[in-house]
């Protein structure tokens, strides 16, 4: 996917983005969890990305050995791109439902969210 003038990421890549960008200072096994890959696959995604300057590596104050990820400068630029072209997306398509079909997609997903929230 071509993201900017010069950044190509492939699936993958972009999915990592979304979701260190949705949650800072995640730690490695939880990207991979997310992505549902085996850990030495999430190290190589993490290395690439930050070879790429997209993505950092931190270590905590509090545990030297706990490495967190965020997004760096131009991971923000991709996260904030992809975030965009999402809500353009989503307009798009709100636009071409009636204002009926509108609030019934609305109380579909809030029942939707409350089912998967566990709680009814």
């Amino acid at each position: 996917m071509q993201i900017g003038h010069n950044t190509k990421l492939n699936s993958v890549d972009v999915s990592a983005v979304q979701f260190v960008g949705d949650n800072p200072d995640c730690i490695v096994s939880d990207l991979g969890a997310f992505l549902g890959v085996v850990p030495t696959t999430t190290s190589s995604i993490v290395d690439r990305l930050v070879k790429r300057d997209v993505m950092k590596r931190l270590r905590t104050e509090e545990n030297r050995r706990v490495v967190i990820l965020r997004l760096a400068p131009k991971g923000e630029e991709i996260y904030n791109t992809l975030h965009s072209r999402r809500l353009a997306v989503g307009q798009k398509v709100l636009l071409n439902l009636s204002s009926a079909e509108r609030s019934t997609l609305t109380s579909l997903m809030r029942k939707m969210a409350v089912g998967s929230s566990g709680t009814a």
